[in-house]
């Protein structure tokens, strides 16, 4: 028998074994192509997004894979300018990397067993002073420390003859660098502190007895009234950098049910930022011990006192940090995320340097060494107010894509999708089959958004797009949105290519 043949029947067992193998391919169904077949970033979308911008506008964006941080496309993808709300990405990014998303801060309230009297006559259990400290939990409200004093109470304290608040360690500096002065009094600009209450802010409830200003016991306020029609009206003297408020409002308030809100993130109207956090918190203590241990006194801060060993605490736990996260990326909340900010700096001291030059240069090291984000950024405040922060729309990419690997699903499920939280009012259309996560970043001149491009609940497109200029504001969003849908229909065709059945 001749060699062709001996080699033609030692392949025949071969030519089966493969046919076998093809036809139990094809009975199970599509295989996705490798990595190397899906579909190339177009030229026809490279053209179309290098032709955007014009003297007036400048348009940068940064397209990358999740799975390998490729650069799929840059537009001035390394040009530095000022992120605006986007800088929340980063804050809680360096939250997500330093503490567990279960992480809570804790408000505590204390007595000395051992210094609490009884007056026989009264029947009366009474505690020399009543300790509070905070943790600049930044939802905490005036009813929860109503009861938090309550559970001082339960304990066996029926009043209190002073009350301590321990200091604010954020720092005396309650500005960030950069953040304008004409903002002052907006409830959004309002400043962290330690001793943070109702948003550090306050403001009107209108109920079926008239006007409240929950909180003002302690603070000077002025009522004026009003025509009966007209719209109520409260004003800081911010000018003077004073905590003194004027209230116009008619006598009496319409008896309308009150409003369901996360106030923390959105007070009720007419609202306004106090100038000093820490005399809000002073009154907010003040209107619940009076309500708890019908106190007469004043609670003040205490600089000097050493606190005693021998204190019971009483705690209230606040919400998770993922709770708070969702409320920073989803509302753009900013204090939540000026207060995680401060808080870090907080827990690593260094001598010399302020709250806010620490903070930022933590979270710089932990995108640096953590998160493999390349390059020099400026962070000076955690919520994107100032102008000083200065980061590329390729870091941001970076950043997003690290995050995904390092906790899958973490930052991507506290983003807002298309027509939730901040994209409610000018939502992106994306492609079916694909969903948006993204935080959107806004300021006078400043335009962006950067998150996610998902399809069967997994990122793979991370992106970033930020506009500048003077006409940046209706016109850089349409523009915005536009790319985000163009970057969808490409994402959805891509994601078809790499399930369709290899040929």
């Amino acid at each position: 028998m001749s060699r062709w043949r001996w080699t033609s029947l030692a392949l025949v067992p071969v030519a089966a074994l493969l046919l076998l193998s093809a036809a139990r391919m094809r009975a199970a169904g599509p295989v996705a192509a490798p990595p190397a077949a899906r579909a190339a970033f177009p030229d026809s979308l490279r053209t179309w997004l290098d032709g955007l911008g014009d003297d007036s506008l400048l348009v940068q964006v940064a397209v990358m894979d999740v799975s390998d941080t490729t650069l799929l496309y840059g537009r001035h993808a390394e040009m530095r300018h000022t992120p605006a709300s986007l800088m929340k990405l980063i804050t809680s990014s360096a939250a997500l990397e330093t503490w567990s998303p279960r992480t809570r801060l804790v408000t505590r309230a204390g007595f000395e067993p051992a210094k609490v009297r009884v007056d026989k006559r009264k029947g009366l259990r009474i505690a020399e002073t009543l300790w509070v400290e905070a943790a600049g939990d930044p939802s905490l409200s005036r009813r929860d420390l109503v009861r938090l004093f309550q559970l001082v109470w339960a304990e066996g304290v029926d009043r209190v003859e002073a009350i301590r608040i321990l200091p604010d360690t954020y720092g005396p500096e309650l500005l960030g660098p950069g953040w304008m002065w004409d903002d002052a009094g907006s409830p959004y600009f309002a400043r962290p502190s330690l001793l943070t209450v109702q948003g550090n802010s306050l403001w009107a409830e209108a109920g079926g007895a008239g006007w409240e200003l929950p909180g003002s016991a302690l603070l000077a306020v002025d009522h004026q009234a009003a025509p009966r029609n007209a719209e109520p009206r409260l004003d800081r003297q911010w000018e003077d950098r004073r905590d003194r408020f004027t209230f116009v409002a008619p006598l009496l308030a319409p008896a309308t049910a009150p409003r369901k809100t996360r106030w923390w993130v959105h007070p009720p109207e007419p609202a306004c930022s106090v100038e000093h956090p820490d005399s809000l918190f002073r009154s907010a203590c003040f209107e619940a011990a009076q309500e708890v241990f019908q106190a007469t006194c004043r609670p003040q801060l205490d600089w000097r006192s050493p606190l005693p060993k021998g204190v019971a605490w009483l705690r209230h736990v606040g919400p998770p940090l993922e709770q708070v996260l969702d409320s920073v990326l989803t509302e753009s909340w900013n204090l939540g995320a000026e207060n995680i900010f401060q808080r870090l700096a907080v827990e690593k001291p260094v001598k010399g340097l302020s709250n806010w030059e620490r903070a930022g240069q933590i979270t710089r090291d932990i995108l640096r060494d953590s998160l493999g984000v390349e390059g020099w950024l400026r962070q000076v405040d955690g919520s994107g107010l100032s102008r000083y922060n200065a980061v590329a729309p390729r870091q941001f990419a970076q950043l997003l894509c690290a995050m995904e690997r390092r906790h899958p699903g973490r930052l991507a499920a506290r983003m807002p999708d298309s027509g939730q939280g901040t994209l409610r009012k000018f939502p992106p259309s994306v492609a079916k089959g694909v969903r948006l996560a993204a935080k959107t970043g806004t300021l006078t001149g400043v335009t962006g958004l950067a998150g996610y491009l998902m399809t069967e609940g997994r990122p793979h497109l991370g992106f970033c797009v930020l506009i500048t200029g003077q006409r940046a504001g209706g016109s850089g969003i349409r523009l915005r949105n536009q790319i985000v849908q163009r970057l969808s229909a490409w994402q959805a065709q891509r994601e078809k290519l790499a399930t369709s059945p290899s040929r």
